[in-house]
């Protein structure tokens, strides 16, 4: 072997070996780019969860009146009004729920809609909405009761799932529910 060939041997060598070395470095650059895509969008999804099982968690509360036990959310405007700030917050995030979640977390705000905020006239003084919200909430107990049940179990139902990102990303193609949303009883001067 002469000079000339075993400095192409070695030159062809460490090319070769470079070039093997680059490709195995963009394999793995590719891999744990993929791993760190997908450890976000499960931090997200988590987050979206926890904000969803502090709503149910709310939903379970219940509070003794003199007569009756309402959902502790109907104890008065104040903690409706809080109740109401969390589950926009928690539709808000929606995005990364599944979307029988998602479709029951709106259906969730349509009934309260329907059934709660359009029966209570803000023109009243704030005993009269405190007593109307105690009334809604013995009336709708039931109601309350079945969609935090319902929630609770869709949540655990996709927690088993939580970690198929392109199972999740393949069914948001599906369409949410839609829900009728009702006028308001009142008109607030306002």
């Amino acid at each position: 072997m002469t000079t000339t060939q075993i400095i192409a041997a070695i030159i062809s060598s460490s090319v070769l070996s470079a070039a093997l070395t680059s490709f195995v470095n963009w394999i793995l650059h590719n891999s744990n780019y993929k791993k760190d895509y997908y450890k976000k969008i499960l931090e997200k999804r988590f987050n979206a969860f926890e904000k969803v099982q502090d709503l149910a968690g709310k939903l379970s509360f219940q509070t003794q009146l003199d007569n009756s036990v309402i959902p502790t959310i109907f104890f008065d405007k104040e903690y409706y009004d809080q109740f109401i700030i969390s589950l926009a917050t928690t539709i808000d995030s929606s995005f990364w729920l599944d979307i029988s979640t998602s479709s029951k977390l709106t259906e969730l705000n349509v009934f309260l809609l329907n059934n709660i905020t359009n029966n209570i006239n803000y023109d009243w003084d704030i005993d009269q909405m405190n007593q109307k919200y105690n009334e809604l909430g013995t009336n709708h107990l039931e109601n309350i009761r079945l969609f935090r049940q319902e929630i609770q179990t869709l949540v655990n139902k996709e927690l088993k799932n939580l970690h198929k990102v392109e199972r999740f990303f393949n069914n948001k193609i599906e369409l949410e529910k839609s829900f009728p949303v009702l006028k308001s009883k009142f008109t607030n001067s306002n």
